[in-house]
């Protein structure tokens, strides 16, 4: 009885080892080969840059801080580029878009989340200040930066699609 055990689990290491390697080589053949890799999700290799929505926010103290979208909106970080654009874009008039980047702005103010799943903790203005501005920008990245170093670095090409900034004096830094 033992060594059946110990055979069976041998097997099931054995199993779960090749099922790994199928796994590897069809994510770096961008194959999707269901049970292996199921979705091109982790699959996929980019060519060259890419184009991506991040936020440029503004402090008080005129200070900007670039971040992605889903540490201003409190949705799954998949769904926030999207939102963001179409909010943001020619679908909605002026006022709608104005209106919904001061309530951007006074949540993360006054109203911060943390993480829960896929949704991504707002990002919070350090001690003393508030955001007053913010920016929507097409940015191009060259992929093999990001995640290596700043997100600044990584970003080749920035095009502002929208500004927003409430009506105030910016402050001194003490």
């Amino acid at each position: 009885m033992a060594l059946i055990a110990v055979h069976l689990q041998s097997l099931i290491i054995i199993i779960f080892l090749i099922s790994t390697c199928f796994q590897i080589y069809f994510m770096y053949r961008n194959k999707n080969s269901w049970p292996f890799v199921a979705q091109n999700m982790f699959a996929h290799r980019y060519k060259g840059p890419i184009q991506r929505i991040f936020i440029v926010l503004l402090d008080n103290y005129g200070h900007e801080t670039t971040i992605l979208p889903s540490r201003v909106i409190p949705v799954a970080f998949f769904r926030a580029q999207r939102m963001v654009l179409e909010v943001f874009t020619n679908q909605f008039g002026a006022y709608d878009r104005n209106e919904y980047a001061n309530e951007i702005l006074q949540n993360l103010n006054n109203k911060p989340w943390s993480r829960f799943d896929e949704i991504d903790p707002s990002i919070q203005p350090k001690k003393g200040r508030r955001f007053i501005g913010l920016q929507v920008q097409v940015c191009t990245l060259e992929l093999m930066k990001e995640g290596l170093m700043k997100i600044e670095s990584a970003i080749m090409d920035r095009n502002v699609i929208y500004e927003y900034i409430q009506d105030h004096t910016f402050e001194q830094i003490k």
